[in-house]
């Protein structure tokens, strides 16, 4: 039995997404787990990489994720020396006893190990989104598909990590506050327009609060898109990613009109909800500007890139080619094995070259010349 490797977005198996069904040109798109892409299949069933909306903003410059990954990597430094008795706290006597030589070879580890501390944070932090992310979304299947039974047996388990159960309560607070009745969860949506594609967490029909910090204008049954964010920071780019998805499903869909966005910081620790209301068609535009400006710049680069990768390529080439050359004519004058070569026999060629290097037919030449006087 052999194995089969497909392409990216060439497995016949990968699930098929039809976008537009109720237009003349409908999309089919699949999404390949494999390499974490969209793509958008021609009519002879090409598939073509679609710009997805995560990829697009991380363009955006997040200035403060700079100095934190400074700060968590000089933490964990500081907590390997003194966990190794490197450095311990002055506590008005010093003994020398108390801490071990400091070896280039041991600095050397721990500051290895400090440089990984930022991308650890970020891998773990992403395991406890994805985890409340699911569990709400199981939760709004239960009110779409009006399964109470389902939803009280989600809400006797959250997640086991507490930091997203903590996720999890604080949302389903703000969906109690805003009498919540979903429409979608995790549905994807694509642009046909900026042929870009993402998936948004929720579309409901929401209803104001009674805080006006967050509803400062009363509504009813608005067409409300939801989008999830357990990270510690919130940036402009978050206010871009849901504009994006409400752009795109309107356009599919151009009879709903979703009225505002929330973006929701999601606590990891006991604490209530943080919401950033985007309400109207001003703050849609604003926000969707981040986006396609972003886009610009990403597809930008993408070509630039492709340019400097395929001018790299070239220049490889070229260089190949002319150390083939003077490999040729090294091996021309004298082969490798020009050394061992003891004349007894005649080659057939030197190094695989067509025939044999100088220096090997002077030995043969001079072996026989001698033999035959």
């Amino acid at each position: 039995m052999g194995i089969t490797i497909w392409q990216p977005g060439m497995n016949p198996a990968l699930p098929r997404t039809i976008f537009y069904k109720d237009t003349p040109n409908p999309v089919e798109m699949a999404f390949d787990w494999g390499s974490w892409c969209w793509y958008r299949f021609l009519p002879d069933g090409t598939p073509v990489p679609v710009a997805g909306v995560t990829a697009v903003l991380k363009v955006i410059y997040k200035p403060a994720l700079l100095p934190w990954g400074i700060r968590v990597c000089l933490e964990k430094m500081k907590a390997l020396l003194i966990e190794g008795h490197y450095a311990v706290p002055y506590l008005g006597t010093f003994d020398p006893e108390a801490i071990f030589p400091l070896y280039e070879e041991s600095l050397d580890e721990i500051i290895q190990a400090a440089r990984k501390t930022d991308s650890e944070i970020l891998t773990d932090s992403g395991d406890v989104g994805t985890s409340a992310h699911d569990f709400l979304e199981k939760v709004g299947q239960t009110y779409i598909k009006g399964d109470e039974a389902r939803r009280l047996e989600l809400l006797a388990h959250f997640p086991e990590d507490d930091r997203a159960a903590s996720c999890s309560i604080s949302a389903l607070e703000f969906f109690q506050r805003h009498h919540i009745q979903f429409i979608h969860t995790e549905r994807p949506v694509y642009s046909r327009s900026l042929d870009c594609c993402g998936t948004m967490d929720a579309l409901v029909w929401a209803s104001s609060c009674d805080d006006p910090a967050c509803c400062p204008e009363p509504y009813e049954h608005s067409l409300t898109l939801l989008d999830y964010k357990s990270s510690n920071g919130v940036y402009p780019s978050y206010m871009a990613q849901a504009a994006l998805y409400a752009y795109a499903f309107m356009e599919e869909f151009p009879g709903q009109h979703i009225d505002r966005r929330f973006v929701l910081k999601l606590p990891k620790t006991e604490g209530a909800f943080q919401s950033f209301h985007m309400a109207g068609d001003e703050l849609f535009r604003q926000d969707l500007a981040i986006y396609t400006f972003a886009l610009g710049l990403y597809r930008s680069l993408r070509i630039v890139e492709e340019r400097m990768s395929d001018l790299a390529a070239e220049a490889k080439a070229i260089r190949k080619a002319a150390e083939r050359v003077e490999d040729d004519a090294r091996q021309a004058i004298k082969c490798d094995k020009a050394d061992e070569y003891q004349g007894v026999r005649k080659k057939k060629s030197c190094n695989g070259k067509d025939k044999m290097c100088q220096k090997c037919e002077e030995i043969y030449a001079g072996r026989h010349l001698q033999t035959n006087g």
